[in-house]
């Protein structure tokens, strides 16, 4: 009859729109994920990471997910540290040092937004104020503390927190309670080659090379099989210039793991330091398979054939290869009312000095 005659049509008509904004949704997501995996593979290739933050900037556009923003996060903090290693950047790369910045926290801010349990959210704001924290951003350092607290607590099986907490205090000075989050990261991932590497550069900066060489060969000897104690022991030789002792503690740390792309690539360096470029290449080369693109390995490649060995870039070599809101101005960029101690980072809006009484009365 006609009443259920109309009442079949709504029904069908309410089964075809619904059908089609799945259809849409649905489309969308894949758009947006498929645009995600293409910048997985543009890194793995080692493109620029303007390029890759495009790639998720669209997928972020797509669909609305705090992996996406996550990742922009990610993105804009590796452009900081890369920005930071400049020793004498330029006006451009001033200002694309604090663009950066306020992205990567915008970003990293709205990834917690969608998802406030995620620790990797958490620990990624963390990061971006430890940097801020490093050149003088006033409350980023508290900031840093506080994101990095979240993550940590939200999951403590997972070393990174811990490892971030201790860059952070070390930036700060806090040399015991950056060895102690580094330990803690440790006990939570006994081969965690950055937290040994940190380590290692604790006690060079504390002048403790000594000490923490023959404490390692200590640990070496209760944890043989541990390739990282065997990286750590040639970073602390490599640092007191003892190349030659340096070179058997990476040999063995690639023995007992095949695919130590840091030792490799250390023992590289000491190779060509001792004169013997062609077992460098090797190295680098087998570094270069276990990451595609690397395109400073490649540099340094390309350094060997050409002039026979890298001693016109070793000492800039980097050392490893990937195995509160910042306060700002009108414009936009990020300022601080200390010492930077990098020209990324101008210091402004300095608050004016307080005159004592017998100041003023000696005017």
């Amino acid at each position: 009859n006609r009443r259920t005659g109309f009442i079949l049509t709504l029904v069908v008509i309410t089964i075809i729109i619904g059908s089609v904004s799945l259809l849409y949704v649905a489309g969308r997501h894949y758009s947006s994920v498929y645009a995600f995996n293409e910048s997985v593979y543009s890194m793995q290739q080692g493109k620029a990471v303007d390029e890759l933050e495009k790639q998720v900037e669209s997928a972020y556009q797509l669909s609305t997910s705090d992996v996406f923003a996550r990742r922009i996060a990610e993105y804009q903090l590796a452009r900081m540290n890369e920005l930071m290693s400049r020793t004498t950047p330029t006006t451009e790369e001033q200002q694309q040092f604090q663009n950066a910045s306020v992205m990567g926290v915008n970003a990293a801010q709205q990834a917690i937004q969608i998802d406030a349990l995620e620790p990797s959210n958490w620990s990624v704001l963390g990061g971006i104020y430890g940097v801020l924290s490093s050149v003088g951003v006033e409350g980023a350092q508290e900031r840093a503390i506080e994101a990095l607290t979240k993550a940590r607590d939200l999951n403590p099986k997972n070393p990174l927190p811990y490892l971030e907490s201790a860059i952070v205090e070390a930036r700060a000075g806090n040399y015991v309670g950056a060895r102690t989050y580094i330990e803690k990261a440790i006990s939570l991932k006994s081969n965690y080659t950055e937290a040994f590497f940190l380590l290692s550069q604790l006690e060079i900066a504390t002048g403790n090379v000594e000490a923490a060489i023959q404490s390692t060969q200590a640990v070496i000897s209760l944890e043989p099989q541990n390739p990282a104690r065997y990286y750590q022991l040639g970073v602390l030789e490599s640092s007191r210039k003892n190349v030659a002792g340096a070179v058997p503690a990476f040999e063995r740390a690639i023995a007992l793991d095949t695919n130590y792309a840091n030792a490799r690539y250390l023992l590289a360096l000491a190779y060509d330091e001792l004169g013997r470029s062609a077992d460098a290449k090797l190295q680098l080369e087998a570094v270069l398979a276990l990451n595609p693109g690397n395109t400073e390995v490649t540099t340094l490649i390309n350094v060997i054939n050409t002039e026979g060995s890298l001693k016109s870039l070793r000492a800039g070599a980097n050392m490893t290869v990937n195995e509160a809101e910042p306060v700002t101005n009108e414009n936009g960029t990020v300022s601080t009312t200390q010492d930077s101690g990098t020209s990324l980072v101008t210091p402004i809006n300095t608050a004016p000095k307080v005159e004592t009484e017998e100041e003023e009365a000696a005017q």
